[in-house]
């Protein structure tokens, strides 16, 4: 005999033995496979939530972020503004001080 028969010898009961106690330990393996995917899909599941969670107060972040810019380019205009008044002020206190100057001389 060749094959499997020489391997293991011709006693077949042994053979099927054999075979039933490897097909236990895959049926173990598998097992232990199955619940690692379990534990990994619910990990998954987790930290996709989590990422949701992020993206949705990156979002938010986001907004007020855009917000406070709106209102940062409006102070900046206000002040621009202020800046011309306060130039065109000060010109007109020069020219009081020039117009004081000559009354006075």
């Amino acid at each position: 005999s060749s094959g499997i028969n020489a391997e293991y010898g011709d006693d077949w009961v042994t053979l099927g033995n054999r075979l039933e106690g490897e097909v236990d330990k895959m049926t173990e393996e598998n097992n232990k496979f199955a619940e690692n995917n379990e534990n990994l899909k619910k990990e998954v599941d987790r930290i996709t939530e989590e990422n949701e969670k992020f993206a949705e107060n990156n979002a938010k972040l986001e907004e007020n972020v855009n917000r406070l810019e709106g209102e940062v380019d409006k102070m900046s205009q206000e002040n621009a503004k202020f800046a011309e008044n306060n130039a065109k002020l000060e010109a007109e206190v020069d020219e009081m001080g020039e117009q004081n100057d000559r009354l006075e001389g």
